[in-house]
């Protein structure tokens, strides 16, 4: 018998209220008031936004819950997330939504699938994410008491990140990106000139991403276009 997924809203193949509902506030947040509610690559990926705008209130999705935890000395937020799957669990059609996305759309739920949504959420909350992070926590405990805090492995050092013990040269980057994210995310959606004032920030990122990955194609697309070209030569000085 298949083990109960906790952290399953609604799976694939399931025929729910809400199901759709979660599916029209997928669609609303287009139209949403606020430009930060909006589909952006900075905040979904381009899967992500491509993901989204092809929902419909009767799409075949499955949504899951995450979190995006902040901690500040004894104050904690969890801020859940939406995980959504389009048609099947493949990674590319996945979309993550932003904790302010999620909170849009849960809050705007008809009152019959709010109360839904909340009491799925609090199970996961008290069954499996406490549960897990008590696990993780205890994990740090025995680290400090009986193993090594200076231990030389990404994965094994609970404390420290150091890196090591890779079977393979990849060293992967565990603390940077949210550190690099955040001193974007104030250089480039906050800061600006009196002239962007109002300006929706997230758009300025979407256009650095969008810029970046244009020229990571075209230099793909160009080694590809001397690769055939090299092809095509050598086949005319064959016999």
């Amino acid at each position: 018998m298949k083990e109960e997924d906790i952290g399953a809203v609604v799976s694939h193949g399931e025929s729910s209220l809400l199901k759709t509902d979660l599916n029209r506030g997928v669609v609303s947040l287009a139209s949403a008031p606020n430009t930060y509610f909006h589909p952006h690559v900075c905040l979904n990926d381009e899967d992500g936004v491509r993901v989204i705008g092809e929902i419909t209130p009767a799409s075949n999705t499955a949504f899951y819950l995450w979190h995006n935890m902040i901690a500040s000395s004894d104050d904690v937020w969890l801020n859940i997330t939406l995980v959504i799957y389009l048609k099947d669990a493949c990674s590319t059609n996945c979309a993550r939504l932003s904790p302010r996305q999620s909170a849009y759309i849960i809050s705007n739920l008809p009152a019959e699938s709010r109360t839904a949504f909340l009491a799925k959420a609090k199970r996961w909350y008290l069954e499996k994410f406490l549960v897990e992070m008590k696990k993780g926590l205890d994990v740090i405990t025995e680290q400090f008491e009986n193993g090594d805090p200076l231990l030389n492995s990404d994965r094994r050092n609970r404390i420290f990140d150091i890196h090591g013990e890779r079977l393979v040269g990849v060293d992967i980057a565990y603390t940077e990106p949210d550190i690099v994210g955040n001193r974007l995310y104030y250089s480039v959606c906050l800061g600006g000139t009196m002239l962007e004032y109002g300006e929706d920030g997230f758009l300025r990122a979407d256009e650095l991403i969008n810029v970046r990955r244009k020229r990571q194609k075209d230099a793909v697309e160009a080694v590809r276009g001397t690769l055939r070209g090299l092809e095509q030569i050598e086949r005319g000085m064959r016999p």
